[in-house]
């Protein structure tokens, strides 16, 4: 008997020691410990949404003889990272678990840099240079899909950028972009050819000098070098022109200064001196007359008869006066409703190829007044192959649309020995194309098309 109570006594101690309440065999009542630490959860599993907030004790939802302050949680959550996770809680010998899932059901939300984004056809675009802006809760990867076009020819394009987060989620973008041939060809300078100048004259380096580049607009032209005019010598400038794409070119000119010595030109056979006065100068067989008095510096005076579709250069005589002629010129001038201005002007401009108003390109122009010019036959590009051969055909006869047109080495000819404002006189003299007489015009055989695109007096003429 005694040995059988030790034995109940042992298990109402372990049965107490679990703190449950119970009526047993033995005749004995035994009740709960009142001190035991008791919790719930509200819920044994759940999902959040990557980067929300996750707090464990937000689901504890009962608690007694404890405080939820002093609950061991052993929490692995990390809402960046998707996943299911097992958070354990814990009070005595009370033990609950949790199963939380973080989960991404939200694209990715970004923007693409405005503007056209532009790039040369051998050039890698990269993903991230065209995003302005990208947020999302997990790692995101963008990527570039071409749907087809072929992105190595020049043009525009809209190109659709992806962006993709860890959950498969997808946003999707435009981007314009602009594929250019990558420019390798420097600029070209036209225009830069010695020049020769009176000791006190000044020179402006830029008059007359073109850039042109085949993809840049706005090529950079500096000068370098710099040139004395009050000593004569000869100084030798460069010119160096630049692209957007850093492709460079060179020309150097060289720039003489002369002392002002007066020589005076050698009178042709058969032109008697002239005696008269020269303020109204009248050219020997001549009805027109005009002021022949010498300027300084400028060792010509060309004059243009429309009626007879001349030029008459005349040098200086003895005296200074530009009574002496040198030169004579079959030209064109201004056809009915188009006709050339008439009186005296001083030249300015100067281009060695020069956009005319018809869309053509002349060569040495040089301007007289407003759009009126001198200038050789028009090309129909600027190229010395593409001559309007039709039009070189009326050199005599009025043809142009107001200026002055020569065979190009004439007007090569002005453009090399008659400086920079020399003086000009149009008029008409129905009697007398001048001193010299008219020369016959050279003529093209239009049938030939090999050589038809030439003018036949350029010193580069390959035929």
């Amino acid at each position: 008997m005694e040995e059988k109570k030790k034995i109940n006594k042992a298990i109402i101690a372990v049965i107490a020691s679990l703190g449950v309440i119970t009526a047993g065999l033995f005749g004995y009542v035994i009740y709960m410990d009142a001190t035991k630490p008791v919790f719930n959860l509200n819920t044994d599993s759940l999902s959040i949404e990557a980067g929300d907030g996750f707090d464990p004790l937000d689901y504890v939802s009962f608690v007694k003889n404890v405080d939820e302050k002093t609950i061991d949680i052993d929490n692995p959550v990390q809402t960046g990272i998707l996943g299911e996770y097992q958070v354990y809680y814990g009070a005595g010998q009370e033990i609950k678990a949790l199963k939380v899932t973080v989960e991404d059901t939200k694209a990715p939300t970004f923007t693409i840099k405005p503007g056209t984004h532009e790039y040369y056809t051998d050039e890698k675009i990269a993903p991230e240079d065209l995003i302005y802006t990208l947020s999302d809760e997990t790692d995101v990867d963008v990527s570039l899909d071409y749907e087809g076009q072929n992105f190595t020819e020049p043009g525009d394009y809209k190109l659709k950028v992806v962006a993709s987060d860890a959950a498969g989620n997808e946003t999707v973008r435009f981007a314009n972009i602009k594929i250019s041939k990558k420019d390798t060809t420097p600029p070209e300078i036209w225009g830069v050819i010695d020049v020769v100048i009176v000791e006190g004259d000044s020179l402006d380096l830029m008059n007359g000098i073109q850039v042109f580049d085949d993809i840049d607009e706005n090529p950079s032209l500096e000068i370098e070098g710099e040139y004395d005019k009050e000593k004569p010598g000869e100084y030798r400038i460069k010119y160096i022109a630049k692209d957007a794409s850093d492709n460079e070119s060179s020309a150097e000119r060289l720039i003489r200064v002369e002392p002002e010595i007066i020589v005076p030109v050698e009178r042709p056979a058969g032109i008697e001196p002239f005696t008269g006065d020269v303020t109204n100068y009248i050219p020997q067989g001549g009805s027109v007359g005009w002021d022949a008095t010498g300027i300084r510096k400028q060792p010509y005076l060309v004059a243009v008869n429309r009626a007879m579709n001349t030029v008459t250069v005349y040098g200086k005589d003895e005296n200074g006066n530009y009574t002496i002629p040198v030169k004579a010129f079959a030209c064109s001038v201004g056809r009915e409703g188009h006709e050339t201005i008439t009186g005296t002007y001083k030249t300015t401009d100067r281009f060695p190829w020069c956009y005319m108003v018809d869309g053509t390109w002349g060569r040495y122009a040089i301007r007289i007044s407003g759009g009126y010019m001198f200038h050789s036959i028009g090309y129909y590009e600027r190229k010395e192959d593409t001559l309007e051969y039709d039009e070189f055909n009326k050199l005599g006869t009025p043809a142009s649309l107001g200026c002055v047109r020569l065979c190009l080495s004439d007007i090569y000819w002005l453009y090399a020995y008659c400086p920079t404002g020399f003086r000009t006189v149009i008029y008409d003299d129905y009697e007398s194309a001048g001193p010299l007489g008219k020369p016959t015009p050279p003529m093209i055989d239009t049938s030939n098309e090999f050589t038809r695109g030439w003018d036949p007096t350029d010193p580069e003429y390959p035929y």
